[in-house]
């Protein structure tokens, strides 16, 4: 287990101070490590994705993803992020993977269900624009406090659903990190609360409940 991480580590290490990507037998070369073990530890890389390879001429370039949730979640054909994108659809919350220039990257089901667009109409879009129409960030966006200091994030937030009503919804946003450690985005975790009067009364029956 420890050559494994090690060689990871020695190929991970490598590719971050060559942008441009390697071959399997450059990084080999230089970094005195076997070429077919080179080519294993790649192929595993890439099947987490973090690292993907483009082909030039007879060889394949290999290079860091400097965000792999970004690319895992942007892939339809990985069969291991299909499995935990269903999860995801399944949880019932919202669900937001947004980028450093609040970009939506993906949504799941049930934020597609309330705002009526389909993933093709809002990847890459703003959340701000997409879910309010606005044309500016949202004021108190958690989503920018945490894209700011790196930290949790709460608030409570309006949007406008697939009818054009005014939703409420309690937002938590988390950063989502590149391989350097740099906030490059966040994950928005969204719970509908527009019967907050029904939370409110199920809250106090609770409340009740363990006072007799």
């Amino acid at each position: 287990m420890e050559d494994s991480n090690n060689s990871t580590e020695k190929i991970i290490s490598f590719l971050k101070n060559n942008k441009n990507g390697s071959t399997p037998s450059d990084i080999a070369r230089k970094t005195g490590m076997n070429r077919m073990t080179v080519s294993k530890y790649l192929n595993i890389l890439k099947a987490i994705n973090l690292v993907s390879y483009k082909e030039v001429g007879m060889a394949k370039v290999y290079f860091l993803n400097e965000t792999p949730i970004f690319k895992a979640l942007s892939e339809p054909e990985n069969n291991y992020f299909n499995m935990v994108r269903q999860a995801i659809n399944d949880i019932g919350i919202g669900v937001g993977i947004i980028d450093k220039n609040m970009n939506i990257i993906w949504f799941n089901k049930n934020m597609h269900e309330w705002i009526g667009k389909k993933p093709e109409e809002t990847n890459g879009k703003h959340c701000y624009c997409t879910f309010k129409n606005n044309k500016e960030i949202c004021i108190k966006c958690p989503g920018a406090l945490t894209l700011k200091d790196g930290k949790v994030h709460e608030a409570v937030q309006d949007g406008i659903n697939k009818n054009g009503k005014i939703m409420y919804f309690y937002l938590t946003t988390s950063p989502l990190y590149d391989l350097d450690k740099k906030v490059v985005g966040f994950v928005e975790m969204v719970k509908e609360i527009s019967h907050c009067d029904n939370i409110r009364k199920e809250l106090e029956e609770l409340k009740s409940r363990l006072k007799s």
